[in-house]
């Protein structure tokens, strides 16, 4: 791999506490009539573990082989039909050990995503769900073995929660990236990553337990 460093991109936080709010102060006078229509927003903290396996095949440069596994922590904020439809907001946070072809040692890494969900609630038991991303950042840390870089792209998700107990969830989620875009200073012809690379390859999974309120 060789050594680049990151290039700053725009950040979508604000951009989502604004969506957030929107949402909250639009459907909260819902939630004073939960009892009649069967709606409410619900807020969903969750705390899992992740696994990413992304091959980047040779092109312009060497391929490579950039692995991780590690917990992450994520929020939901949604709004919930009578009908047992959702819909919400979601934001999360991977932080870990990356191990990297022609690295000796494991790289700090960090991985932020947010983006909605759409899901189907079953008896209140279990929920299957649909997702998108409209962040999705993977960066590799500097460090004494590479200097850092960031892949990004769009991201797509389905996933499966089952109720346990009362306000205890489990749930089990597959991630397609897309990965397309690439920033750092040797990526002097632009920062498509078909540019650099010839094919892009992505396999991520999670589990993790979330609360419902």
């Amino acid at each position: 791999m060789p050594k680049i460093v990151s290039v700053s991109r725009p950040n979508c936080a604000t951009t989502l506490l604004e969506i957030a709010f929107y949402l909250l102060v639009t459907l909260l006078p819902v939630q004073a009539n939960a009892g009649i229509l069967g709606t409410s927003i619900f807020v969903e903290p969750y705390l899992g573990f992740k696994t990413e396996n992304t091959k980047l095949a040779a092109g312009l440069l060497p391929a490579a082989d950039i692995k991780s596994s590690a917990p992450y922590a994520g929020l939901k904020l949604g709004y919930r039909s009578f009908s047992g439809v959702d819909i919400n907001l979601f934001a999360e946070l991977t932080k870990g050990k990356a191990r990297i072809d022609g690295l000796a040692d494991s790289n700090d890494f960090t991985k932020n995503s947010a983006g909605v969900q759409l899901g189907i609630n079953s008896m209140g038991q279990v929920k299957m769900y649909l997702g998108t991303s409209f962040l999705n950042e993977y960066k590799v840390e500097e460090s004494s073995q590479t200097q850092s870089y960031t892949i990004s792209g769009p991201s797509f998700h389905a996933g499966i929660l089952l109720k346990i107990v009362s306000y205890l969830n489990v749930g089990v989620q597959y991630y397609l990236n897309q990965y397309n875009k690439v920033t750092g200073s040797a990526f002097t012809s632009g920062e498509d990553l078909d540019t650099y690379y010839s094919k892009v390859d992505t396999q991520e999974y999670s589990l993790y337990l979330s609360s419902t309120f």
